[in-house]
């Protein structure tokens, strides 16, 4: 996450990893009538700790850019000695 901060330049809040897991809670709780719409955002709150990561100097950016370029445009072509998906079967 530090890493979309720094590309972006702006602020970047996250929770913690187990927070799709808090939303499906929350979403089933929803269901069971357990938990209201407007109690979702207090419940949450109370369930973790936000942090921002604030932007920081990337070195050499474009020489990062550029070898990311460079990585994905060799992913976007097969080899040709590769079989394709009928001969596979």
């Amino acid at each position: 996450m530090q890493l979309t901060a720094d590309l972006t330049q702006m602020p970047v809040s996250a929770g913690p990893i187990e927070a799709s897991v808090t939303g499906n809670i929350v979403s089933q709780l929803l269901v069971l009538q357990k938990l209201t719409p407007e109690a979702v955002a207090a419940t949450m709150k109370r369930s973790y700790t936000v942090t921002t990561l604030q932007p920081q100097a990337v070195p050499d950016l474009e020489a990062h850019l550029k070898a990311f370029q460079q990585i994905v445009a060799k992913g976007q072509t097969l080899p040709a000695d590769l079989p394709s998906k009928t001969e596979a079967k």
